[in-house]
C-alpha cells in the first residue's frame, strides 16, 4: 500500500544487509529522479527542509520504539552527496521486529515522504503495540517534564481534528520553549498497521502565559 504515482524513487541500502537487533547499522539513502517510467539519474534538486537535508523517521510495530534522524547526525553534508542524491545515516535497531522508515524532504519545491517496512532479526524481539485509544485526555512524564496531550473524545475520518500538548516541570507552565529545527513542535502521526504516515508540525501559542 505504500505505491504511489512519484517523480522521486527513494533507495534504502544497509551496511550489513540482514538488519540485526542491538548490531550498529549504517542506511544509505538515495534519492533517484523519475522521467517517463525509469531511473533518469541522481536527484539534483533536493533542498534543506527544517535545517537538514533529509528527515528520517523510524518506528518500531510497538509503536513506543521511536527515532528521528538526519544524514547531518553522521557527517556534513558534501557537494557529493547532493551531485550523487546519496545520504548516509546510522541507527541501532534495539529489538527485533517490524519497522516502518519514513523519508521526508523536499524535491522541485515539493514536500514529499515515502515509507518502507524492514524487518529486523535476533533478540529481544519487540512486542505488538497493544495500545487503546485514550479519551481525549492523556499526561506522560519524559525526563523530569509533564505532558499532556488533550483532543476530541471521538475523532472522525476526514474531520479537521485540533491536538493540543501542555507542557510542565515541576508543576509549573514550561515557558523557555525554543524552536528545534525551525518549528515549535515535530509530531509523527502513525497508523497501527503502519499504513498510514504523517510527519506535522505544531505551532506555540499564549508563549509566556
Amino acid at each position: 500500500f505504500f505505491l504511489q504515482k512519484q517523480e522521486v524513487l527513494v533507495e534504502v541500502a544497509s551496511a550489513p544487509k540482514t538488519l540485526q537487533a542491538g548490531v550498529p547499522t549504517e542506511l544509505t539513502i538515495s534519492l533517484r529522479e523519475i522521467k517517463d517510467g525509469s531511473i533518469a539519474g541522481p536527484a539534483h534538486d533536493i533542498a534543506t527542509y527544517h535545517d537538514r537535508i533529509l528527515h528520517v523517521v523510524i518506528a518500531g510495530e510497538d509503536l513506543k520504539t521511536f527515532a528521528h534522524i538526519h544524514p547531518e547526525d553522521v557527517v556534513p553534508i558534501t557537494h557529493e552527496m547532493r551531485k550523487s542524491g546519496r545520504f548516509p545515516i546510522r541507527y541501532t535497531f534495539p529489538k527485533s521486529g517490524h519497522y516502518l522508515i519514513n523519508v521526508g524532504y523536499i524535491a522541485s519545491g515539493r514536500e514529499l515522504s515515502h515509507s518502507l517496512v524492514v524487518n529486523v532479526a535476533g533478540e529481544p524481539k519487540m512486542e505488538k503495540s497493544g495500545l487503546v485509544p485514550h479519551n481525549g485526555f492523556e499526561t506522560k512524564d519524559f525526563d523530569g517534564y509533564r505532558i499532556t496531550l488533550t483532543s476530541p473524545k471521538k475523532i472522525k475520518a476526514g474531520e479537521r481534528v485540533q491536538l493540543s500538548y501542555h507542557i510542565e516541570k515541576d508543576g509549573k507552565p514550561v515557558r523557555d520553549l525554543e524552536p528545534y529545527l525551525a518549528a515549535a513542535m515535530h509530531i509523527a502521526l502513525i497508523r497501527e498497521d503502519f499504513g498510514l504516515f504523517r510527519h506535522t508540525h505544531g505551532e506555540a501559542s499564549q508563549l509566556g502565559s
